[in-house]
């Protein structure tokens, strides 16, 4: 199969910076929102398309949280995050050893529908300092 190499075009590598520069898990609206500040003719649509462009890449992160849209994270290497139940914003969790017992879970699977599995998103929840300290729990 013959590999697709994309262009790097100026818009991605701004988008690319971007993101980098908020260092958070932020939406692609949260990015567009960003670079309209600086860059207002880059549209909404070359946004999204470019993140995940940038996703597919291996040059940033995404992280699937149900009901909620997508969230680019500026670390693209593998690792696992905690969503704050009150204010749903992601924080990185630092987990040496979790690797295994990933491939431990996918052995253990009952796969009666034949799928391959290829990788698994694993989110905590609990509630930040932030949210914490504002509610006095």
């Amino acid at each position: 199969m013959e590999k697709i190499i994309k262009r790097n075009t100026v818009q991605s590598q701004i988008i690319l910076e971007t993101v980098q520069k908020m260092h958070s898990h932020v939406t692609a609206e949260e990015v567009f929102m960003q670079i309209q500040n600086s860059h207002p003719n880059i549209s909404r649509a070359t946004v999204y398309r470019n993140l995940n462009n940038l996703y597919e890449e291996g040059k940033i992160g995404r992280i699937s949280v149900s009901d909620n849209a997508a969230k680019f994270d500026f670390m693209p290497a593998h690792h696992y995050h905690v969503r704050c139940e009150k204010c749903d914003k992601l924080f990185d969790v630092d987990m040496n050893g979790l690797d295994s017992v990933e491939e431990d879970l996918k052995r253990k699977i009952k796969n009666d529908n034949g799928f391959t599995f290829t990788g698994c998103d694993i989110i905590f929840k609990g509630i930040c300092p932030e949210c914490k300290k504002s509610s006095k729990i």
